[in-house]
């Protein structure tokens, strides 16, 4: 914490170097990266989203974003309030957005007493144990009920679902519009999202986007738009990550073993397809 404090307290360093949270707390050694991944990969990419729009260069195109439309949490509150701030943008010029989220085995949004219930009115022999679920495993079972066949695609939304009340995982600065797809392919199931403000206001273009993304699934089981921008994304990573490396090798710095493991898989992504 003295290190930070240093850096923060030095004029040279600090308009070069952040060592706290857009929430005002510093940044720890021992956080995992979670919170610098997720302001770092928000941050950026809302960034570029303002430069579309101040470069006039979206046009009256729709937007896809690879990920969540925002991070609900209340550990971001003023990460998710920057990015809402942009999207609500967006839809005001006239260009709905939408998110789509491939991993979905961490949430648990449609485990829930109404959500089952639902399902339950119209799905035979569904049964789910609420206790013991996450979507992934939510979609699959009913997939299996439904007996989806690999290839067909299977929608449940969209579903406007609320907060839970003390579920820090579950804060939303904005009630969202979901959209959950299983296919049987690859992972078999993914997440389509919007804000509730858009799809109030563009109902008929996001239903139609929803239903492109869902009309070009690939044999990887996720929109092909998805891996295409995932690859490339993905590349430029790669390439950032060796070019650090070397870099530090240069000047003299022991890689850990953690860096070693990670080397080895952006060298073994190289030759990685889209």
């Amino acid at each position: 914490m003295n290190v930070l404090r240093a850096v923060e307290e030095n004029k040279a360093l600090s308009g070069y170097i952040r060592v706290r949270s857009l929430e005002g707390d510093y940044f720890i050694e021992y956080d995992d990266g979670g919170v610098v991944v997720d302001e770092v990969r928000m941050g950026l990419e809302t960034m570029f989203i303002v430069s579309l729009m101040n470069n006039k260069l979206l046009g009256n195109n729709l937007l896809i974003i690879d990920g969540p439309i925002y991070l609900a949490m209340k550990e971001r509150k003023k990460l998710a309030d920057m990015r809402i701030g942009i999207i609500s943008r967006l839809s005001s010029a006239g260009i709905p957005t939408v998110g789509v989220v491939k991993r979905v085995e961490g949430s648990g949004k449609l485990c829930r007493n109404s959500v089952v219930e639902f399902v339950n009115g119209y799905v035979k022999d569904f049964g789910i144990d609420i206790n013991n679920c996450n979507d992934a495993a939510f979609m699959y079972r009913l997939g299996q009920a439904m007996e989806i066949g690999i290839g067909e695609a299977l929608v449940l939304g969209p579903l406007r679902i609320s907060a839970v009340s003390g579920r820090l995982s579950d804060y939303f600065s904005e009630d969202r519009v979901f959209w959950y797809v299983y296919t049987g392919l690859g992972p078999g199931v993914f997440r389509i999202e919007t804000i509730e403000s858009i799809y109030r206001d563009h109902p008929e273009l996001i239903g139609k986007l929803v239903l492109w993304l869902i009309s070009n699934i690939d044999s990887a089981g996720m929109p092909y738009v998805i891996d295409v921008a995932d690859y490339y994304a993905k590349a430029v990573t790669r390439t950032l990550y060796l070019r650090f490396y070397q870099l530090s090798l240069v000047r003299g710095l022991k890689p850990t073993y953690d860096t070693l493991q990670e080397l080895s898989r952006a060298l073994g992504e190289e030759g990685a397809k889209p």
